[in-house]
């Protein structure tokens, strides 16, 4: 039989625990964060500690690599950040995984709760990724989308999200506006998009550097294709502004589907 909830108290919804752990996880020492986890035995309390634990590892070694290889070009603010950052992540080289044998699922994953603990959510089998993103999107949570977003945001799997693959742009390009949508999504409603610019270094040769994510489309994307970023330049002849404009409201409009 189902528990009764308190009275006057509503049951928080599958999403929202989800993107509550995520969330806290990220602002709670890394070290704390696990130990935590491994008391609660929790597989949302694993998960959220695994993807701050593997946060602070990619963020640390692309801000030394930046250092290394552009140290006149660091911004001030991203280096701010990055302090800001070793405050949480201080410990997580010595912080190991967590041992799936200890852990209970309480968030009715079943056989895909191991999933959800691969290293940095890299998964290759296509049965197995479209079932992870299916249940994913039953939750709602856009922070635990975000931390498979590399494995799960691909064009093979758009239509499950309701979206068909652009005939006009090659796959990279598609596939990074996608995952900048849910990105701009997650950080807008965890209110640090100024922060999360700061920390993945969004920058054009280390000049330019954005400040708030939000203007990430309009800085870097809808401009001269010289001035875009990366992704959107590689390509064999220039995109249309147009073309961008139009597949970025289509993306869009799917991504705000989800959880609503």
């Amino acid at each position: 039989m189902p528990v009764a909830q308190p009275a006057g108290k509503a049951a928080m919804s599958p999403g929202r625990a989800w993107d509550n752990a995520i969330a806290k996880a990220r602002q709670t020492n890394i070290r704390v964060a696990a130990h935590q986890a491994a008391i609660s035995g929790s597989l949302i309390d694993a998960m959220a500690a695994e993807r701050a634990r593997q946060r602070c590892l990619i963020q640390d070694v692309q801000f030394r690599s930046a250092l290394y290889n552009h140290k006149d070009k660091v911004p001030d603010s991203m280096r701010q950040a990055h302090a800001r950052l070793e405050q949480v992540c201080e410990g997580a080289i010595t912080v190991g995984p967590p041992k799936f044998l200890s852990i209970r699922d309480d968030a009715g994953f079943g056989d895909l709760s191991e999933a959800l603990l691969i290293r940095n959510g890299q998964l290759r089998d296509g049965a197995l990724r479209e079932r992870l993103l299916q249940r994913i999107l039953e939750t709602g949570s856009l922070e635990l989308l975000e931390a498979f977003s590399l494995s799960l945001l691909r064009q093979d799997l758009m239509p499950v999200l309701g979206l068909q693959p652009s005939d006009e742009l090659m796959t990279a390009p598609d596939e990074a506006m996608l995952r900048l949508a849910v990105q701009l999504r997650a950080c807008n409603a965890r209110g640090d998009c100024e922060r999360v610019a700061q920390e993945n270094f969004n920058c054009i040769e280390y000049q330019n550097c954005l400040s708030n994510l939000n203007d990430f489309p309009d800085q870097l994307i809808f401009v001269l294709p010289a001035q875009r970023f990366l992704v959107f330049r590689l390509t064999e002849k220039p995109i249309e502004e147009a073309v961008l404009r139009r597949r970025w409201a289509e993306i869009q409009a799917a991504v705000a589907r989800i959880g609503g």
